[in-house]
């Protein structure tokens, strides 16, 4: 039976910490589904423009041979993704924090499944994360 398991994120300066984010969220099932941050959304969040657009980070997260499918978020809410992809597991990374961490419980719960919410441990945070790359990148 498949089991799948969708991550969200920007995945902007896509670094050794995400690959081993896709890795323990690929443990959880036999399909990993990506949703990317669209740029507005990032700007949202993170008050800052994303080092790459949309499409290019799309690009690239999809060749990642973990990923078994990426796609774009949705411009308007990420319920919509729930109800598009309708995953058994949902992983969050370690660093995920609302406004989508803290709806995705109810958001699951319309789902009428079952669907596991799994907060992931870090990889070597204090070297891979994406502020402090991006602070590297700018000082150079």
């Amino acid at each position: 039976m498949k089991r799948v398991v969708l991550v969200f994120g920007a995945f902007d300066l896509l670094h050794e910490g995400h690959r081993r984010f896709f890795a323990q969220a690929r443990k959880h099932g036999s399909e990993l589904v990506v949703c990317i941050a669209r740029d507005a959304t990032i700007r949202d969040l993170k008050r800052q423009n994303p080092v790459h657009r949309e499409r290019s980070r799309l690009a690239r997260v999809a060749a990642l041979p973990l990923v078994d499918r990426a796609m774009l978020g949705d411009r308007e809410h990420f319920h919509r993704v729930l109800q598009r992809i309708r995953p058994d597991v949902i992983c969050l990374g370690y660093d995920q924090r609302p406004p989508m961490a803290s709806g995705l419980g109810q958001a699951a719960d319309a789902l009428e499944k079952d669907v596991r919410i799994i907060r992931l441990r870090a990889y070597q945070p204090k070297r891979y994360k994406s502020s402090l790359l991006r602070r590297k990148r700018k000082s150079r």
